[in-house]
């Protein structure tokens, strides 16, 4: 373990990160999240494995995060080669980080809860995904919003071109 002046200059970037009650000004500013300007570590991060940052999520920046302060520390995975699993994730108790349960389910499916987010983290056929814990379903991204919200303008469009066609005959007829 490092001294506390190494950690002071250390910086890290973690691919989701979420806080609450902070000064947005000051992370605009920034262009990013220093915990000296907010007074506080983010209360939630992600980092999603990648063949060149697999062995730090896992090792260095565990540590990092864990002496920072950050609440949950999650990994996710899509194959499970670089984090050794598909999906992890640590809470901090009493100022260490353990390990919060993953569970298996139908067809295969991981979740563990966060309960700083209160949703459930699901990996899926090399997907990531969020589930609302009350119903198990799962929370639309914007991605899937956007694909939907295709899906009904291509049907308002098939409905329209049908009334127009109806409204054709109508006008064809004796």
């Amino acid at each position: 373990m490092q001294d506390a002046e190494d950690f002071v200059r250390r910086r890290r970037y973690p691919d989701l990160l979420v806080a609450f009650d902070v000064d947005l000004e000051a992370h605009k500013a920034n262009n990013g999240y220093i915990i000296a300007e907010q007074g506080k570590p983010p209360d939630f991060v992600l980092e999603v494995a990648s063949q060149s940052t697999g062995r730090v999520d896992v090792g260095p920046k565990r540590e990092d995060y864990e002496w920072f302060g950050i609440r949950e520390y999650w990994r996710f995975d899509e194959t499970g080669a670089f984090h050794g699993v598909r999906l992890a994730g640590d809470q901090l108790v009493d100022e260490r980080y353990e390990p919060i349960e993953i569970a298996e389910h139908d067809g295969g499916s991981l979740r563990g809860y966060s309960a700083v987010l209160d949703v459930e983290l699901q990996w899926r056929d090399g997907r990531l995904g969020w589930l609302d814990p009350s119903t198990g379903r799962h929370i639309p991204t914007f991605l899937d919003e956007r694909a939907q919200l295709g899906a009904e303008r291509a049907r308002a469009d098939r409905a329209e071109a049908r009334l127009r066609q109806l409204e054709e005959e109508l006008r064809r007829r004796p």
